[in-house]
C-alpha cells in the first residue's frame, strides 16, 4: 500500500484509505474500487495521488517499463544518466525523481508511437 500518483492509478484498484481533493473534501471512501469514472472526477477535483492497497512504487515502474523495449529502455536510462550526473545518487529525492523521470519519459514514447 503506498500513495501513487493519479497518473499511476487504474480502473479497479482499491483505495487504501480517503481520497480527497485538494481542499481536503473526501471524494471516495476507504476500500472503494476505482472505476474510470472516478478516474475522471479524480483529475476535475486537482487530486494528484492517493493511497492504493497492494500497489507500490516499484510496482508502477515495473509495470510501466515492461511496456516498450529492453533497448529502448536502456537508452532512455543512459539518457537519465547524463542528465542526473551531477546530483547525488544516493539521495531519497534524486532516486525518487530519477523514476519518475523515466515513467514519464517512457509514457511519452509510448504516446509518441500510438499516434
Amino acid at each position: 500500500m503506498s500513495y501513487i500518483n493519479i497518473n499511476e492509478i487504474e480502473a479497479g484498484m482499491v483505495t487504501a484509505g480517503e481520497v480527497k481533493d485538494i481542499r481536503g473534501r473526501v471524494i471516495l471512501g476507504k476500500g472503494q474500487t476505482i472505476s474510470e469514472k472516478h478516474l475522471r472526477i479524480f483529475k476535475m477535483w486537482g487530486v494528484s495521488e492517493a493511497n492504493i492497497e497492494g500497489v507500490n512504487k516499484e510496482d508502477i515502474t515495473k509495470r510501466t517499463t515492461e511496456k516498450i523495449e529492453p533497448e529502448r529502455h536502456n537508452a532512455l536510462s543512459e539518457e537519465l544518466e547524463r542528465n542526473f550526473k551531477h546530483t547525488d545518487a544516493s539521495s531519497m529525492v534524486i532516486k525518487e525523481l530519477r523514476r519518475l523521470a523515466l515513467i514519464r519519459s517512457i509514457r511519452m514514447e509510448i504516446d509518441a508511437n500510438a499516434d
